[in-house]
């Protein structure tokens, strides 16, 4: 069967994991309509399967929150808040970089550094002040800003 765009985003996420495991043992096999599904999940943009999510306790968090940590990315994020924009959008470029395909909303990468911004931002003395749009080309589409706390 050739699976549409459509078809893929109806299905669970249990379902589309078990299509995605059948797709990778054929596409192993050299079967070239299973390697094109393959792709076409991994391209679906949403999450395929459970192991594919980035989470607190992975290598990709691990580097996302030592990337977020650094001086020179607390200052980006501080310039971007200043402009008014998401303090991720000061160091989503050096995410993107660093990261490479780690860093992707189907695999929630950017939900993860969001919440690692947002606790590096309330350390800086900030509160949060409501979602705003990424800048074209982000790979997270929304990002929360940021205003000082009232002392």
């Amino acid at each position: 069967k050739k699976w549409t765009l459509e078809e893929l985003m109806a299905l669970s996420l249990q379902d589309l994991q078990r299509l995605y495991v059948r797709a990778c043992a054929m596409a192993g096999e050299g079967n070239a309509e299973a390697i094109a599904l393959k792709h076409r999940i991994e391209n679906c943009q949403r999450p395929y399967t459970n192991e594919s999510n980035v989470n607190y306790s992975d290598e990709t968090a691990h580097k996302m929150a030592q990337i977020i940590w650094r001086d020179e990315s607390r200052d980006a994020m501080l310039e971007a808040t200043g402009r008014g924009e998401p303090a991720l959008a000061g160091i989503e470029k050096v995410l993107q970089r660093e990261l490479g395909d780690a860093y992707r909303s189907q695999n929630y990468g950017t939900v993860v550094a969001g919440k690692l911004v947002g606790e590096r931002m309330r350390q800086l003395g900030y509160v949060n002040a409501g979602k705003k749009d990424m800048p074209e080309g982000s790979v997270a589409t929304t990002a929360e800003t940021w205003q000082r706390r009232n002392v």
